[in-house]
């Protein structure tokens, strides 16, 4: 015979999960990122784009940019990721990124995944990679701020933090991946620079992805735990 203490165990875990699959779980900020094997997303097989910007050109479909950006291709002042080039050696002057040349960069994504193909990515995550100057005064470093928005509004605010290593020829180790995963789906993301209209980022990747199942999972062992427990002292 099931106890109570068991029942309401089970009964609080399935009260508690729909509540938090309607939640965003925040990546960010991850640093060190070389690679693409850094990203804590994980995406369902093949179904996400990877936009390194290495063709040249902005757009493989998705996605819109608002905000003034163009690839810059490898050069001295390129910040591209460190793997990009074939080597991780601390320079990403051999690859593409993308320059941002306003405060804000905005990326809305289109609703193209799913079985019907009429879904919003649920998994979105870039990658910031430099700033030059900073209020024509400070070079290297400045404030940052990245928003995400669901179909309704916004996910998450990651609020103004300083970012940077004073650095402004393709250094890679401050390189930092901003990103999120949302069951409901991921309309937009928006990455400031109140102060800089001089600044990078690269890897910018969305798809369909998977929660963590540590989060569900450890949940429910928690509260079975406890309903055991409850058995062992009525005995």
């Amino acid at each position: 015979m099931t106890s109570k203490p068991l029942f309401m165990a089970l009964g609080l875990l399935l009260s508690v999960i729909p509540a938090l699959s309607g939640a965003a779980t925040y990546y960010g900020p991850v640093n060190p990122y070389v690679s693409f094997d850094d990203s804590p997303l994980s995406f369902v097989g093949g179904q996400y784009r990877l936009e390194t910007w290495d063709s040249n050109s902005v757009g493989t479909g998705g996605y819109t940019i608002t905000g003034k950006a163009e690839v810059h291709a490898p050069g001295i002042y390129t910040d591209s990721v460190d793997g990009d080039d074939g080597a991780i050696d601390g320079f990403g002057t051999q690859g593409h990124s993308l320059y941002v040349s306003s405060n804000d960069l905005t990326i809305d994504f289109d609703a193209i995944w799913g079985e019907q193909g009429d879904e919003l990515p649920t998994a979105v995550g870039i990658v910031w990679t430099d700033v030059g100057f900073v209020n024509d005064t400070t070079v290297g470093y400045g404030p940052l701020t990245f928003v995400a928005y669901g179909p309704s509004g916004q996910l998450v605010s990651d609020g103004v933090r300083s970012i940077g290593d004073g650095k402004v020829t393709g250094e890679t180790g401050e390189d930092t991946f901003f990103g999120l995963y949302h069951e409901g789906g991921i309309s937009r993301i928006v990455i400031s620079m109140p102060t800089s209209v001089d600044w990078e980022v690269d890897h910018l990747q969305f798809g369909v992805a998977v929660p963590e199942p540590s989060t569900y999972a450890l949940m429910g062992l928690g509260l079975l735990g406890v309903a055991a427990a409850a058995r062992r002292r009525r005995r």
